[in-house]
């Protein structure tokens, strides 16, 4: 679900959950792009290229696997916007303040939707999630998008 050497990410259950609401004949398809540790101006499709020239050599490394370019023009991917939480406060999350920035995103951006990570575990670094935090982070996404596609998550009532 994306590179190669990420393991287990949201985007896994996010695909699983869907593909067992939706009706047999929806398929899904998930394409992943995100570049770990970087800031938003990375996805700034006018200045991509100046942040990308300061980048540790690392975060070069991920870039390149996307070719240098990963911004999308295209404005039908503008109305799909959602963000998910880093390692919440409750897991004490080393970067949980952020949580409040992003919660803030759908003042900004109004088909902007956040997904909690309350209750996600975390792995003892603090920054990432444990295989079940990832699962269920995925889980609260698919269910997210089924109900803005008025769907009911597999199992619920």
């Amino acid at each position: 679900m994306s590179r190669p050497s990420a393991g287990l990410r949201p985007a896994d259950y996010f695909g699983r959950t869907l593909v067992a609401s939706l009706p047999p004949k929806v398929r899904v398809g998930v394409v992943n792009v995100s570049v770990a540790g970087c800031k938003i101006e990375l996805f700034d499709k006018n200045n991509y290229r100046s942040y990308a020239s300061t980048a540790p050599p690392w975060m070069v490394g991920i870039i390149n696997t996307y070719g240098g370019n990963f911004t999308n023009t295209s404005s039908r991917w503008g109305s799909w916007r959602s963000a998910g939480e880093l390692v919440n406060a409750d897991q004490n999350g080393a970067c949980a303040a952020m949580n409040t920035i992003i919660d803030g995103l759908p003042r900004t951006v109004p088909t902007a939707h956040v997904i909690s990570s309350k209750g996600c575990s975390a792995r003892r670094d603090r920054l990432h999630f444990a295989p079940e935090g990832y699962r269920e982070l995925g889980r609260r996404y698919a269910e997210s998008m089924l109900h803005l596609l008025g769907y009911k998550p597999a199992g619920s009532r």
